[in-house]
């Protein structure tokens, strides 16, 4: 099984990400006058892609507890899609950890 991190739950992280990015849906106009309204913003971006690590996680425990009871033999399939989410886990990690090494530096600079 894959060994969790420790650190807030996902629902504590939507609810972070939620509150994070209230008000990046306002109506914008690009140079050219065109509404981008319907374009995707960055927070909803953002929440699709911890969206899509969650359920890569959730597929992954199926897959292994399938195996686990007998309900599959499938353990290449099992162990690729533990090796998906640890991979996707750690992708997020590590834009998580540059996210708050840009702001830090943000808040250290000087006006």
């Amino acid at each position: 099984m894959i060994d969790r991190i420790i650190g807030p739950q996902p629902g504590e992280l939507q609810d972070k990400f939620n509150s994070a990015v209230q008000g990046t849906n306002r109506a914008s106009t690009d140079v050219s006058g065109t509404d981008r309204t319907k374009e995707r913003s960055f927070g909803e971006a953002l929440m699709e892609a911890m969206s899509g690590v969650n359920d890569l996680e959730r597929a992954a425990d199926a897959a292994t507890e399938d195996l686990a009871t007998g309900n599959s033999d499938d353990i290449v399939g099992a162990v690729m899609a533990a090796e998906k989410a640890q991979l996707a886990m750690g992708a997020t990690l590590k834009v998580r950890q540059q996210a708050l090494e840009s702001y830090d530096q943000i808040m250290r600079m000087q006006i």
